[in-house]
């Protein structure tokens, strides 16, 4: 996750998501394991969902480490406003390769930012989600638009700066 602001003494950071990666991996290949295992047409077995619920519990574990360090920032800089970047449906029909599918769409984005909106909205931070499906497209020293996916019928045109 990266993090900046117009202020002028914020020092931009990103917040790391290895650990993330990580815990899906161990979690893949382990659940890979157990499935090979199985008997019969058999999906699933106690070990799985064990397996299944620890790992849940650890990633909500790391958003809400993360989401309430993003908030204690936040707090501590005096910014009173924060804007999410989402594209909703980014992940659906993701056909990056089975390695890259594993790493991408696993993480929970959309609990992350529902875990930062509500951490914020109990500091009194406003929370403003912003879709960008275009934003690496248009320029906004040339006023390009900023269209929002799926609602226009004509293809946008950027200046290309």
């Amino acid at each position: 996750m990266a993090v900046t602001s117009n202020q002028p003494d914020f020092i931009p950071l990103l917040i790391n998501g290895r650990p993330l990666k990580s815990l899906n991996q161990f979690y893949n290949q382990r659940r890979a394991k157990l499935q090979s295992l199985l008997k019969g047409n058999r999906q699933s077995s106690q070990r799985i969902r064990r397996l299944t619920r620890c790992r849940n519990q650890k990633v909500d574990d790391y958003l809400h480490q993360a989401s309430r360090y993003l908030v204690n920032l936040l707090v501590d800089q005096e910014i009173t406003t924060l804007v999410i970047g989402k594209n909703d449906g980014w992940k659906q029909e993701v056909n990056l390769g089975k390695v890259n599918n594993q790493k991408f769409v696993t993480i929970p984005h959309a609990r992350l930012i529902e875990m930062i909106s509500y951490k914020c909205q109990l500091e009194g931070i406003s929370v403003i989600l912003q879709e960008e499906s275009y934003t690496s497209a248009s320029n906004f020293l040339n006023d390009d638009p900023l269209p929002v996916y799926g609602q226009i019928t004509e293809k946008p045109v950027f200046s290309g700066n």
